[in-house]
């Protein structure tokens, strides 16, 4: 998962494999789960300017993967939803 609007961004190491920002991530995770997919691994990727030594944004409030889960729930309650939060 990715800040921002309408981002969509490759991830070199992964082909295939993109970063979203939530409003695509929201299309993407409900064309899997209308394609019978369970469930989906979140990842954020942390900006290096938010990250420090004791992995503050993976805990801040409101933070982007707190905000991927609840919209994702929100809309699409029964999607299995497992994640990582990114103490890098």
């Amino acid at each position: 998962i990715v800040e921002g609007k309408e981002e969509q961004q490759a991830i070199a190491s992964m082909p295939g494999v993109y970063r979203y920002s939530l409003d695509l991530l929201l299309k993407e995770v409900i064309s899997l789960h209308e394609l019978g997919i369970p469930a989906v691994d979140l990842f954020c990727y942390i900006p290096n300017e938010k990250k420090d030594a004791v992995g503050s944004e993976a805990i801040k409030h409101g933070n982007l993967l707190q905000q991927a889960i609840r919209l994702l729930k929100q809309e699409i309650p029964d999607m299995c939803l497992m994640v990582d939060i990114a103490l890098d």
